[in-house]
């Protein structure tokens, strides 16, 4: 190989190497014009989102900037003292009537505020009334069942029993009815009733005995859970709705009726039409439900379709 030759092939060596470095710088150019667009993109969201205020989307005026709260309407300084402004009807909390208040007790000034001389107990035709509420000492009653054990002649022994109407288990009626209002319409955990009754009343209850005194609330409130259904049912107009959800990995459905004068709710394992009409057991009426085919054993002309649906 000549000298030309070998200087040809070190020529060609290096412009291929030299391709080589611009097609890399090529691609990472384009991963920085990517990147840069992406960031450009990025910080056009920042500034709208720091642009965003009360004015111009859903965030409460609370959060607003100062800047933005200068620039309200009526924001500027009006020249009028804060508060109530003259003419304005004042709220003021109302005392409570005579035949609520437990206790009553006379202050007197026991001397003069100018000369300090002893001042007469001269009761004022028109007092400063003050009402001070409170709750009293709040002590749980145990009542304890001795029930004997007493022999007949005959040799038999019987044994008492507590008197008729007694609570079966641990908890009175007013504690059942304290944590059945909890636990239902408060929604506080069982673990937060328990708190609540050892804290404010004494009383230390396992979950066992909560889950227990639903039981009994339960079946006491059932007559009239059932009256309050056969009432629904007879009404002219009745909304039937459900939504459904899963507890502890099985699917629960909660049914509910309203009418003018009462609304009832109930737990079912589905929302099928079989499980329903146990529920719905009288076709009485205009019965207001959405598309579910499950209401179809409800004449259609005896039928409103929610308008929302």
């Amino acid at each position: 190989m000549t000298s030309t030759d070998a200087r040809i092939d070190r020529l060609e060596r290096q412009v291929e190497a030299l391709l080589g470095k611009v097609e890399e710088q090529a691609a990472t150019i384009a991963a920085q014009a990517a990147t840069i667009k992406a960031q450009a993109a990025e910080i056009t969201e920042l500034k709208r989102r720091l642009g965003e205020d009360s004015s111009n989307s859903n965030k409460p005026p609370s959060t607003d900037p100062p800047a933005a709260r200068a620039e309200r309407p009526g924001a500027a300084p009006s020249g009028k003292r804060r508060g109530g402004q003259p003419g304005h009807k004042g709220h003021r909390r109302e005392l409570l009537p005579l035949s609520q208040v437990t206790a009553r007790e006379d202050c007197f000034p026991p001397r003069c505020r100018a000369c300090d001389a002893p001042l007469p107990k001269t009761r004022d035709a028109e007092p400063l009334v003050r009402q001070v509420i409170d709750v009293p000492e709040i002590k749980p009653t145990v009542t304890q069942y001795d029930c004997h054990h007493v022999q007949c002649t005959c040799g038999v022994t019987t044994c008492g029993s507590p008197p008729p109407g007694t609570p079966p288990g641990l908890l009175g009626p007013r504690v059942l009815a304290l944590c059945g209002l909890l636990v239902a319409d408060c929604t506080v955990s069982r673990r937060k009733v328990r708190e609540l009754l050892h804290h404010l009343l004494g009383i230390r209850v396992s979950l066992g005995a909560l889950s227990e005194s639903e039981e009994i609330t339960n079946d006491a409130v059932a007559p009239a859970v059932d009256e309050a259904r056969l009432h629904a049912l007879g009404e002219r107009v009745k909304h039937v709705d459900a939504t459904t959800w899963s507890c502890a990995g099985a699917y629960r459905c909660l049914w509910t009726m309203a009418t003018a004068a009462v609304t009832v709710f109930f737990i079912a394992s589905d929302g099928t039409r079989a499980t329903l009409q146990t529920w719905i057991s009288k076709v009485r009426g205009v019965l207001v439900t959405d598309r579910g085919t499950q209401f179809g054993f409800w004449a259609m002309e005896r039928r409103q379709i929610c308008w929302a649906h």
